[in-house]
């Protein structure tokens, strides 16, 4: 039997999109951001350069929904930084995933080990159809959860190194499975994949790394030289 139907990709934001410790290419944007002592101070960014080619790539597989703390701001401020168009959004509560994780008779450790901000939310939202869940933070346990509380479609949980993001190799193990997906082949109803270890790698030219006005950093500044140095020491 085969399914026309794309299924539903949820797509975190940090850690996924915005990788914490980019070796790649990337560039630096700002966006949102917090009050720290009265002062305002936006959230710094670092996008693969790629990495909207991937979202892309993986839109042609999946519906994409945003499942991210930056909720509907995904749309307002991250998704015009990377040119994309907006997405749907699953909204992600700790007090709402909480109270559902309680509702499902999870205890208070267990539920500690789940996301619980996103996860209980996930059956209800995905109402039946097949879904993958590209994130830096579920485990395995969420994997488990899932299909302990009545989650009975095919579904895939992968986990990203949250330090350099998606990779290319994570986006083929999605494609791959919405295609098995698609053909009826799939070897098991769910499954999780483990972020696998990114080795750092010193590129000569490394980094089109930008200012919020897109001027490059003065590559003989003290801040561009300890990155770069950062590189050197992590490739070792």
């Amino acid at each position: 039997m085969t399914t026309t139907l794309k299924p539903i990709l949820f797509l975190d934001v940090d850690g996924v999109l915005n990788a914490f410790a980019p070796v790649r290419p990337h560039v630096k944007r700002q966006a949102g951001g917090r009050k720290v002592k009265g002062k305002f101070v936006p959230f710094n960014l670092h996008f693969d350069n790629e990495v909207a080619d991937m979202v892309l790539a993986l839109s042609e597989h999946f519906e994409i929904v945003w499942a991210t703390m930056w909720n509907h701001a995904a749309n307002a401020e991250i998704a015009p930084l990377l040119g994309l168009h907006e997405f749907p959004v699953m909204v992600c509560n700790h007090n709402v995933g909480w109270d559902m994780a309680v509702a499902e008779g999870t205890d208070t450790f267990d539920i500690h080990r789940l996301w619980y901000a996103k996860t209980p939310l996930i059956p209800t939202y995905a109402a039946g159809r097949p879904f993958a869940w590209l994130d830096d933070d579920h485990s395995s346990y969420d994997q488990r959860w899932l299909a302990e509380h009545g989650v009975e479609q095919p579904f895939l949980l992968v986990r990203t190194d949250a330090d350099y993001g998606v990779q290319w190799d994570d986006v083929d193990a999605l494609i791959t499975w919405a295609r098995n997906l698609a053909a009826g082949e799939l070897t098991s109803p769910n499954g999780y994949q483990g972020f696998k270890a990114v080795v750092p790698v010193h590129d000569p030219e490394p980094v089109l790394w930008f200012e919020e006005d897109e001027t490059p950093i003065d590559w003989e500044s003290e801040e561009v030289q300890g990155f770069l140095a950062a590189l050197e020491d992590d490739s070792k």
